[in-house]
């Protein structure tokens, strides 16, 4: 049983935003992130997403500035952008966390689905 003791919702300024995240009080360069944790493991993380249409070309048009490379406008999100899309947050939730919150095993490896077939060059250990 978990009670809200056993909760706990962190908030973290990031100084390296992710493409989609909203900027912090128009500081371009700081987004806000938030994590949930219970029973003391990681269950989700996310950021508020950007919604203006603008800023994401800009941040583009910097990006491929800096790798000297044309990257791909996200046509389909900016028409939304332009529209009005709302304020909203993109939550990533893995099986593996759950997993560890569900089974409580004794390392994170005893969840991890398929990680004995993983190539030896690309392992984490």
């Amino acid at each position: 049983m978990v009670t809200t003791a056993d909760v706990c919702f962190r908030t973290i300024l990031s100084r390296k935003p992710r493409w989609l995240a909203r900027a912090v009080r128009d500081q371009t360069a700081v987004a806000e992130r938030f994590e949930l944790y219970v029973n003391g493991i990681e269950l989700c993380n996310g950021y508020h997403e950007l919604t203006d249409a603008a800023e994401l070309q800009a941040r583009i048009h910097r990006e491929a500035a800096a790798a000297e490379k044309q990257i791909p406008e996200p046509t389909r999100l900016l028409r939304a952008m332009q529209h009005g899309l709302p304020a909203c947050a993109g939550v990533a939730l893995g099986f593996d966390d759950c997993s560890c919150f569900a089974w409580e095993p004794r390392s994170i490896r005893d969840v991890i689905p398929f990680h004995s077939s993983t190539p030896e060059g690309c392992r984490d250990d």
